[in-house]
């Protein structure tokens, strides 16, 4: 699951993944851009979530409904990226916080690292 504000930045990401990652590594790619559209789309699925990927601010100003979907999902990987200095406190205990990559390469190499951690959880 994807959750970034910027639609734009969630579109790019997800197609990244869908181009990139080997199928038999992820089932789905969601991507959600407020924490309406986040409870919808988990609302509607029967399977637990592996792997949620969003930005510091998103999570700072959505941290109730991540919670609840971390609640929901106990076993999930959280990647928080965030851009140039890392954030002083994140509200999450067990995040992974991440640069945000600066080319292909870098951003693969995190994506399969987060998917790995996710599916060996």
């Amino acid at each position: 699951m994807l959750f970034f504000k910027d639609s734009v930045y969630a579109k790019l990401i997800q197609d990244r993944i869908i181009k990139y990652i080997p199928s038999e590594k992820l089932s789905w790619v969601f991507y959600a851009e407020s924490s309406t559209a986040l409870r919808e789309i988990t609302e509607k699925s029967t399977n637990s979530w592996g792997l949620l990927i969003s930005d510091i601010d998103t999570i700072r100003n959505n941290i109730k409904p991540i919670e609840v979907f971390i609640k929901e999902n106990p076993r999930i990987i959280v990647g928080i990226q965030y851009d140039t200095k890392l954030p002083v406190k994140v509200q999450l205990k067990d995040a992974i916080l991440f640069r945000r990559p600066s080319d292909i390469n870098s951003w693969q190499l995190v994506i399969h690292q987060l998917l790995n951690m996710a599916l060996i959880n």
